[in-house]
């Protein structure tokens, strides 16, 4: 769990650096974790159905809690990759020096 925000400074393809975003992605985090309780609930119903004369809400709502926290780290990264590919600008130039610089340090 200590790693999964853990972020280059560099692209390893390109070799642009990455600025530190000031949200971090948490809103689009909101929107998978709400994105799996709506494909639980999509799975849940036909399933095991839902009523409100017994428990089965509070059993989907548990079995969907359960599921996000065990993709939480995976959801998180995935935040901050998607935040950062819709943020950050790709340079061409740079990425064409970055590859030639490597070329030649790789001759060298």
């Amino acid at each position: 769990m200590k790693t999964c925000l853990r972020m280059e400074e560099h692209c390893h393809s390109c070799g642009q650096k990455i600025k530190v975003e000031q949200n971090y992605g948490q809103g689009m985090n909101f929107v998978f974790v709400f994105i799996i309780f709506i494909l639980t609930l999509c799975i849940y119903w036909p399933v095991f159905g839902i009523s409100y004369k017994d428990n089965s809400v509070f059993y989907y709502l548990g079995a969907a809690t359960i599921l996000s926290l065990i993709l939480q780290p995976w959801l998180m990264r995935f935040s901050r990759v998607l935040f950062l590919y819709l943020v950050i600008g790709y340079k061409k130039d740079a990425a064409a020096q970055h590859h030639e610089g490597v070329k030649n340090n790789i001759l060298k």
